[in-house]
């Protein structure tokens, strides 16, 4: 009779972070080689027995993902790409099941071991044919920034044979806009940088400008100034007249810039509105808080 698992003990949920920061490091590795053609063969066959089929005889290494579907899509005669398994990417999920494999009595996740054994190898994505094995790779290098993937200076995921992917905070860029991320950031045209028509990939370029320099190359016009703040006027385009105020942050010595409503005329204005929500009337002083927050 099958057992039924209904609650876990203290130490099973103690063990719970060892098993994700290692199926973790399984799904995040690169830089590593490729088991020899004799262990992949050994690790495939107990796979396909698995399965229920015959060995396959022969590994067929390819040096990227892309590389690796296209092969797969030609040997198959498919007239759209064929997706095969995703070897160490796996792990989000083969984490689940190696838990209650290895920490309790619970029965099934045995048949996921060879999965397991495969991701733990170094295996990339992998297409399984009839008698041969598709292997790719994990990447030759994979950069990453608070949990996802961010190279401000290049490819965040690059393959042995070349195939790369580009990241900002998370947010993708197709190759053909790499220039974005590969331009020294103090030699981009700003004029470029506005044609982007998506929100998240422009945002991610101005901010790796830095939106004060940002604001800088695009000549604002100084409105007012006044206590170290200044009132800035930007025009981009045909789009009507963006208002920025420029401040110093005595706290952490940083100049910060924030856009403000667009009625301010003046720095006490924009302090107004920035503090208490309204604009107020022309020539209206604007007094500090007693106390900063």
């Amino acid at each position: 009779m099958d057992k039924k698992l209904e609650t876990l003990s203290k130490a099973q949920i103690a063990a719970m972070p060892k098993h994700r920061d290692m199926w973790l490091d399984i799904g995040l590795r690169s830089g590593q080689p490729l088991p020899s053609g004799e262990r992949m063969l050994e690790l495939f066959g107990a796979l396909y027995k698995e399965a229920g089929l015959p060995a396959p005889t022969e590994i067929h290494i390819e040096g990227s993902p892309l590389a690796g579907c296209k092969l797969a899509t030609k040997m198959t005669g498919s007239s759209s790409p064929v997706f095969g398994s995703y070897g160490n990417l796996e792990a989000g999920w083969l984490s689940f099941y190696s838990f209650f494999l290895a920490e309790t009595d619970v029965r099934g996740p045995e048949r996921l071991i060879s999965m397991m054994e495969i991701a733990k190898s170094n295996i990339g994505m992998f297409w399984p044919m009839e008698r041969t094995v598709i292997v790719t790779p994990v990447p030759s290098q994979l950069h990453m920034r608070n949990g996802v993937l961010h190279n401000s200076n290049g490819p965040s995921i690059e393959y042995p044979d070349g195939f790369r992917l580009f990241h900002l905070n998370g947010v993708s860029f197709p190759e053909e806009m790499s220039s974005f991320i590969t331009t020294p950031s103090n030699e981009l045209n700003v004029t470029q940088v506005l044609g982007i028509k998506n929100v998240e990939q422009r945002a991610e370029v101005i901010k790796r400008v830095g939106l004060i320099k940002f604001l800088d190359k695009l000549n604002p016009r100084s409105i007012d100034k006044k206590d170290g703040y200044e009132l800035l006027g930007v025009t981009i385009g045909n789009y009507p007249e963006r208002i920025y105020l420029r401040m110093q942050n005595p706290s952490i010595d940083e100049v910060h810039i924030e856009a403000v409503h667009p009625d301010c005329k003046s720095v006490d204005q924009a302090r107004r509105w920035r503090n208490f929500g309204e604009v107020g009337e022309a020539g209206e002083p604007f007094n500090n808080p007693l106390v900063l927050t």
